[in-house]
């Protein structure tokens, strides 16, 4: 993984303990972004374009097939239309 093998590199160039549990505090913070807001377990993968928040696949489309079509986030009505998948690159 990229957050891994930066870890790796920076932690043999590290002189102390404290700078390598720095770096892994950062990496972790990073992680949580990329974690889906609702259920906490998958990747975000699919954005509402209308408010632009990011959510996993799975928890928008619970939300559409319960017709509770307010953004988790913000609460900002969308439809199906505006649920577009992206990848992180």
């Amino acid at each position: 993984m990229l957050l891994t093998g930066k870890l790796e590199r920076l932690t043999r160039n590290a002189n102390t303990s404290e700078a390598v549990q720095e770096l892994e505090e950062e990496i972790n913070a990073l992680r949580r972004l990329l974690k889906c807001n609702v259920c906490h377990t998958r990747q975000k993968d699919v954005i509402i374009t209308k408010c632009w928040h990011m959510f996993c696949k799975q928890c928008i489309a619970k939300n559409l097939e319960a017709r509770h079509r307010k953004c988790p986030g913000c609460g900002h009505q969308f439809g199906q239309a505006d649920v577009k998948q992206f990848f992180f690159t």
